[in-house]
């Protein structure tokens, strides 16, 4: 049985992006530096798996609660290479809705396909978000997100832009399909902003 103590270390590896696996073996070395037990064990991935869905859904519940006082969201997508993230905004507050994999297939190759799934997984995740650890979603949460999601914000990418198209059709209250022109603006001045400091660096050692 998990202790209060690992219920926070197993809080704070989440908040330091930890494998479980890891912090197996860090909660084993720190038993056996404190000899608190008679012998020393470290908080197995079984029971780490369970704590981080408690963490999980007391994060939920806070999403959700903040949600429902809210009159209009706005739904953010963004795909970073194999992974993509779902971000809410909403006149109560931000946050994230779900992070999930993504295939490795070409966007240009399978455009419509892409745009299905994309809009098919922000409806997942609106639904999930509603869903309690142990239970069904509630319908009435879920038809509450759907009444304020009225705006949809993505990189340029065609496929992006057509999945917001396609929330129209589930979200009847989504009107603004906007494509996200600061995503663009902070990917180029990010790769700018690299080599300033590269070539600085090479002046001032060739000045050296």
């Amino acid at each position: 049985m998990p202790q209060l103590e690992e219920y926070l270390r197993v809080w704070r590896y989440v908040k330091s992006s930890q494998s479980f696996k890891s912090m197996e073996a860090t909660t084993f070395t720190e038993a056996f530096i404190s000899q608190k037990r008679a012998e020393p064990q470290e908080v197995k991935r079984r029971a780490v798996a369970q704590i981080v869905k408690v963490l999980r859904e007391q994060v939920r519940r806070r999403k959700v609660a903040c949600l429902l006082q809210a009159t209009t969201m706005t739904i953010v997508v963004d795909d970073k290479k194999d992974h993509r993230a779902i971000l809410f905004h909403s006149n109560c507050g931000a946050g994230l809705v779900q992070v999930l994999r993504i295939g490795e297939s070409s966007i240009a190759a399978h455009e419509d396909d892409y745009a299905a799934r994309m809009a098919d997984s922000i409806d997942r995740g609106l639904q999930l978000l509603a869903t309690p650890l142990f239970g069904d979603a509630d319908p009435w949460v879920y038809t509450h997100l759907k009444e304020i999601f009225r705006h949809f914000t993505a990189d340029g990418c065609p496929a992006a832009q057509k999945a917001g198209r396609i929330l129209t059709e589930t979200f009847p209250n989504l009107t603004l399909v906007h494509r996200d022109h600061c995503h663009a603006i902070r990917r180029g001045m990010g790769h700018l902003m690299c080599l300033v400091f590269l070539s600085d660096q090479f002046f001032k050692e060739l000045v050296v």
